[in-house]
C-alpha cells in the first residue's frame, strides 16, 4: 500500500485478500494490523494504494474519511482509475458475501498479461463449485489475456459449460480485443510540428469489430474527449491492457 507503482505487488495483495478472507478472515485481519497504522496519501484519481480500503473492510475497521468511494464520488476519474475503483469495490463485496474463492484477473506476468491456459483453468474451478464470476473481475480477466493458438487450450475453453466459460472460449477463439490503427497513414507528415492536443481528434475512437465487450471492460475503449490527465502515466494503466499499449497511450 506504500508503493502504488508496483503492479505485481498490488495484484498479489488484492488476490490474497480475497482468498484469505474466505479461508480464515480472523487470521489475516490480525496479521494486517501493523500495516494499517498509517493511511496512504490520497490522490485525485483511484490508485493501487486504495487497496488500503479493501484491507480495512476485511478487518472490520471503520472506513477512513478519504475512502476511495467517497473521495472519487464527484470527481472526474481516468478510465483506468474507474476500472480500478470498480475492481476494489467489487473485491470488498466479494469478501463480504464470500461469493467467489479467488479472482480470475490476477495476472501471470509482470506486464499485467494473463496466460490463457491459466484463465481457462480458473474458470473451470469456479464452474466446478457452481460459482458465477463477478462481472468486473471477468471483464478485467478478458482484456489482458494473452492470445493463443494452442488447440489444447482452445479445446478446454470450448468444453466449459458456464456462460462465463463460453464467453472466455469465444474471446480466445476470436483473438480477443482486436488491434486497430491509432492514426491516419499521413500521421507523421501532417502533425510533425503540432502539439499533441491539436491532433487528438484524429485518434480513432472505436476499436475494430471483435468479440462483444462486457460493460466494465468497454469503459476503457469507449470514446471520451472531455477528460485530460494531469499526472504522468502510471504502471497499472498500462497493465490493464498489456497487449494494446498503443491504445492506452492514444486513449489517455
Amino acid at each position: 500500500m506504500a508503493n502504488d507503482q508496483d503492479v505485481v505487488t498490488f495484484e498479489r495483495v488484492l488476490g490474497g485478500l480475497v482468498r484469505h478472507a474466505r479461508l480464515d478472515r480472523g487470521a489475516p485481519a490480525q496479521a494486517l494490523k501493523p500495516v494499517m497504522r498509517r493511511q496512504p496519501r490520497s490522490d485525485m484519481d483511484c490508485t493501487q494504494s486504495d487497496v488500503y480500503d479493501v484491507t480495512a473492510a476485511l478487518r472490520g475497521d471503520e472506513p477512513r474519511e478519504l475512502h476511495f468511494t467517497v473521495r472519487l464520488k464527484y470527481r472526474s476519474v481516468s478510465p483506468a482509475g474507474e476500472t480500478l475503483k470498480a475492481r476494489l469495490a467489487e473485491a470488498i463485496d466479494i469478501n463480504e458475501t464470500h461469493a467467489q474463492p479467488f479472482l480470475l484477473a490476477v495476472p501471470t506476468d509482470s506486464t499485467g498479461a494473463l496466460d490463457a491456459a491459466v484463465l481457462v483453468q480458473r474458470i473451470s474451478v469456479l464452474d466446478g463449485h457452481g460459482v458465477t464470476p463477478a462481472p468486473v473481475d471477468l471483464a478485467q480477466a478478458l482484456l489482458p489475456v494473452s492470445p493463443t493458438a494452442d488447440e489444447k487450450v482452445l479445446g478446454a475453453a470450448g468444453r466449459l459449460g458456464s456462460d462465463a466459460g463460453q464467453r472466455v472460449a469465444r474471446w480466445l477463439r476470436e483473438g480477443g480485443l482486436p488491434h486497430w490503427d491509432c492514426g491516419p497513414p499521413d500521421w507523421s507528415d501532417a502533425h510533425s510540428h503540432r502539439r499533441p492536443t491539436e491532433w487528438l481528434s484524429h485518434v480513432r475512437p472505436e476499436p475494430a469489430p471483435g468479440p462483444l465487450l462486457l460493460p466494465a471492460a468497454a469503459t476503457r475503449i469507449a470514446p471520451r474527449q472531455d477528460h485530460g490527465l494531469s499526472d504522468p502515466m502510471v504502471p497499472f494503466w498500462l497493465a490493464q491492457l498489456p497487449h494494446h499499449r498503443d491504445v492506452v497511450l492514444a486513449r489517455d
